[in-house]
């Protein structure tokens, strides 16, 4: 019988009986890659772990497969401790959806770029939710889920009752927390703390609760937050395994590891083979890993060949087996003739040697034809075991694993029950204690830690591109300052700064305070304010006209309107028509950009004054011409001004007040390119 937790998350979705094969195909058709509603997984397509180098190989990791990956992970985990695995496998199917191209150095990229146009700070998880968001996705969900209802009665009843249908809308939120929630770089200390500080964890709602963690990561680069829920909280763990297994087969299958280093093969031998109560030495670790891996090849060569029950198959098996050991014992455990011709000559030896001792056995009453098959077959063998790499590397990926999973699971499941049955701990506070207590047992926790290390040592550093880390970033912060003064030329960011039906969405007073200055260039005394929007209607029709944005004009001649379109081939044009249009769409996605950039600006103008002042400050390895040149203009800006220190927090505070009002627009619009771009860099 399959235990069940009692604090596992209860929503609204466990109320309907659905057809589960139905429920399947509806959640694979709003997720899908391929589906054409949703732009949610088609986005990050492409997107590698790392940074993709050149590659002919068809099955390297990409964020997509990523992301089913760790959706199968946590229901496996769900299962095993008892929690709901509806809200936790729609969260991780989307979960990296905020990821812009580069991994997580383009997320930095963008970052810097955020602090330099002050509007705040890039990570993946908060804009994971704004854009699963602003697909739909939680209306398409809830009405998609009903219609999987077999029993028509059922399925008209509660698609009438608005009361059910705000119910599955509130409780859809708690997937965007495992959205919000996921962070794997976050370690159990930093979401221990977070949890003792949020004492209203588990009481608000999820909205709010999901709008705050938001917040706290665009305003205050806080991404690693506590969970809500504890199906919330299997995410790190989920998305943690998966990438681990990940990182190991890309690696090879780019070529950039060509075999398990001893470190590496140390840790394996540690983490499938070392027991609590029985510590190994490192050269016994080694061994084991080596002899498994072995065997792994020997299992992959069996599966490959239609009569592996053959009695003379068992025995070529058997006399190759031996020749790996050797070749391993002399240290060739990958080579190249091109590469290295002293090995192979080394290797061709040991292979010829034991070919012969094999051929010598079998060889008797033996037709000189069935000797050559022989021969011939032996060499086929040979030659699979030693390119059986990929697939071998695949086996043991998977088992390292199911072995992290197993052990989360179970070190995890203990400490549950035991708090479950704990007198002492008041039952309001048991859900905290259980998410506290989450995680592996210490020695694979120091084997994680490990392996991470081991994979961006050996791996992650070299898949980067060249122009990952020198062109594109300032071509990045090009395309950002473009596509701003287009939005800015438009008047689309003044149009919705003064939508009463955003500005109703704003609870913040200085926020809509801020938002009046969008409408105005200049506040002086005898300030026509009529004269200066004609002048600024006409240049902003003028600006459309030029990069083809369509409107209706008033046309003298023959006193009728007609629909004006100017044909413009040039492809900047139609990124400013398409981020025109994406912003003209907005909603209460700009109500929250610009609360967001609000609160950001006193942090991001306070680290460049800081900057600016310091004698000498770390250049970001990015962008530093583009950080020198914000940098010297703010000192010359402190120098003009004589600021000393006693003044300097004078002069902090004019700064941000500067940038919440004259400039808030353009932050603003620079807020949403930035969001944009990185959606569409690959």
């Amino acid at each position: 019988m399959e235990w069940k937790n009692p604090y596992a998350q209860k929503t609204a979705f466990d109320e309907i009986i659905v057809n589960e094969e139905k429920l399947v195909e509806v959640i694979f058709s709003l997720l899908d890659t391929y589906d054409s509603r949703t732009k949610l997984i088609k986005r990050q397509m492409g997107k590698g772990m790392a940074d993709i180098k050149e590659t002919l190989d068809t099955n390297i990791v990409d964020r997509t497969t990523h992301m089913r990956q760790t959706a199968n992970i946590i229901a496996k985990m769900c299962s095993r401790l008892g929690l709901n695995p509806i809200i936790a496998t729609l969260g991780m199917m989307g979960h990296d959806s905020g990821h812009p191209g580069g991994s997580h150095d383009g997320e930095e990229t963008l970052t810097i770029i955020g602090i330099l146009l002050n509007t705040g700070y890039f990570n993946h998880p908060s804009k994971g939710v704004e854009i699963i968001k602003s697909e739909n996705f939680i209306n398409k969900l809830v009405y998609a889920i009903i219609n999987c209802i077999d029993d028509p009665e059922e399925r008209k009843q509660k698609e009438n009752d608005p009361v059910f249908i705000q119910r599955l809308k509130e409780d859809a939120w708690y997937i965007l927390d495992v959205v919000a929630s996921h962070d794997g770089e976050a370690t159990s200390k930093e979401i221990r703390q977070q949890l003792r500080e949020n004492k209203s964890n588990g009481k608000q709602k999820p909205k709010d609760a999901v709008r705050k963690k938001s917040l706290r990561s665009n305003s205050a680069n806080l991404s690693k937050c506590a969970p809500e829920t504890l199906e919330a909280a299997l995410a790190k763990p989920a998305d943690v395994i998966a990438y681990l297994k990940t990182d190991i087969e890309n690696a090879f299958r780019r070529g950039i590891i060509k075999g398990f280093s001893d470190e590496y093969l140390e840790t394996i031998g540690a983490l499938l083979f070392e027991k609590d109560e029985e510590k190994l030495e490192k050269k016994e670790k080694i061994k084991k890993a080596e002899e498994h891996i072995r065997q792994i090849k020997i299992d992959c060569l069996r599966e490959t060949e239609e009569d592996v029950h053959n009695p003379q198959n068992k025995e070529i098996l058997k006399e190759i087996a031996s020749t790996i050991k050797e070749l391993e014992e002399m240290g060739i455990k990958d080579y190249s003739p091109k590469q290295d011709l002293e090995k192979a000559k080394i290797a061709e030896a040991i292979i010829n040697r034991h070919k012969n001792k094999y051929m010598e056995k079998i060889s008797k009453n033996m037709s000189l034809d069935s000797i050559a098959a022989e021969e011939h077959k032996f060499n086929d063998f040979m030659h699979k075991m030693l390119k059986a790499r990929n697939s071998v590397v695949e086996r043991l990926a998977e088992e390292v694993k199911q072995k992290l999973t197993d052990d989360y699971c179970e070190n995890t499941k203990q400490k549950f029950e035991k708090i479950i049955k704990n007198s002492d701990i008041k039952e309001e506070d048991k859900k905290n204690k259980m998410l506290e207590a989450m995680g592996y047992s210490s020695r694979v926790s120091e084997i994680v830690n490990k392996l991470k290390v081991l994979n961006y040592r050996e791996y992650v550093q070299y898949a980067k591109k060249e122009y990952q880390a020198n062109v594109l970033p300032r071509a990045m912060f090009k395309a950002i300052k473009f596509c701003s003064k287009a939005i800015l030329n438009t008047g689309v960011i003044r149009d919705k700064c003064y939508d009463k039906g955003i500005i109703d969405l704003i609870k913040d007073e200085n926020v809509k305070e801020a938002m009046k200055y969008a409408g105005t260039y200049k506040r002086i005394a005898n300030y026509d304010e009529k004269k200066d929007f004609y002048k600024k209607e006409k240049r902003i029709r003028r600006y459309k006209r030029k990069i083809g944005i369509n409107e209706f004009n008033y046309d003298k001649k023959n006193g009728k309107r007609e629909y004006l379109k100017k044909k413009r081939k040039s492809a900047r044009n139609l990124l400013y028509k398409d981020i025109y249009a994406n912003t003209q769409r907005m909603g209460e996605r700009f109500a929250i950009i610009c609360e967001d950039v609000y609160n950001a600006i006193p942090n991001t103008v306070r680290e460049l004054v800081k900057k600016a002042v310091s004698s000498s400050y770390t250049e970001n390895h990015y962008l530093p011409k583009e950080e020198r040149r914000i940098i010297k203009r703010t000192k010359k800006e402190i120098i003009k001004r004589k600021i000393t220190p006693d003044t300097l927090e004078q002069y902090i505070n004019d700064k941000i007040y500067y940038e919440r009002t004259v400039n808030f627009s353009k932050n603003v619009a620079s807020a949403i390119a930035i969001g944009y771009i990185g959606r569409l860099w690959k």
